[in-house]
C-alpha cells in the first residue's frame, strides 16, 4: 500500500513536470471575440408566421417526465384523456417579457391559464428555444399577448 502511495505521488509530480512552460504562460485573450451562446443552437424557425385569427384559450399545464409541449386545451384534455393525449398538446409563448409567469407562482395542480393571442401557421418550437440533449418534438405553438389565471373546478 505503502509503495502504491509513493507511485502515485511521484506520476503526480511528474506529469506537471512535462507541462510545456510556453503554454503555462499564454494569458487568454479578451473575451469579447468568444460568442456567448457558441454552443448554443436554436431550433426554432423565425421565418414562421402568426395566424390571422385571434383565440382565446383555456389551458391546463400537464407534468411530463420528458421534454415536450406541456399545455393542453381543458376540452381537449378531456376529451383526449384516453387516446391522442400527447398529440394535442401545444406549447406557449409571451408576445413579450412582461407576460412570462415562469418565475411566478403558478400552480399547476390547482391553477389553470386563460392566454389570448395567436397560433402560428406550422408546428415548431417557441422562438429562441435551443437544442437540448433530448430530442424535443415539434407542436403548435400559441403567442399570447394577455393571460390571467384561474382556478381549476372541484372534482
Amino acid at each position: 500500500m505503502k509503495y502504491l502511495f509513493l507511485i502515485l505521488l511521484t506520476t503526480a509530480f511528474s506529469c506537471q513536470r512535462n507541462v510545456d512552460k510556453a503554454a503555462a504562460t499564454v494569458k487568454p485573450t479578451s473575451t469579447d471575440s468568444i460568442p456567448k451562446n457558441r454552443y448554443l443552437k436554436i431550433i426554432s424557425d423565425p421565418a414562421n408566421k402568426l395566424e390571422s385569427n385571434i383565440q382565446t384559450l383555456e389551458l391546463q399545464y400537464t407534468l411530463w417526465g420528458c421534454a415536450s409541449a406541456d399545455w393542453i386545451e381543458v376540452t381537449d384534455a378531456a376529451r383526449f384523456r384516453d387516446s391522442g393525449f400527447l398529440a394535442h398538446h401545444i406549447f406557449i409563448e409571451p408576445a413579450n417579457a412582461d407576460l412570462n409567469f415562469e418565475d411566478s407562482f403558478f400552480q399547476f395542480e390547482k391553477e389553470n391559464i386563460v392566454v389570448t393571442g395567436q397560433f402560428y401557421e406550422k408546428e415548431d418550437y417557441p422562438q429562441g428555444t435551443v437544442k437540448l440533449e433530448e430530442s424535443l418534438a415539434k407542436a403548435k405553438v400559441f403567442r399570447y399577448t394577455k393571460i390571467r389565471f384561474v382556478k381549476k373546478p372541484a372534482l
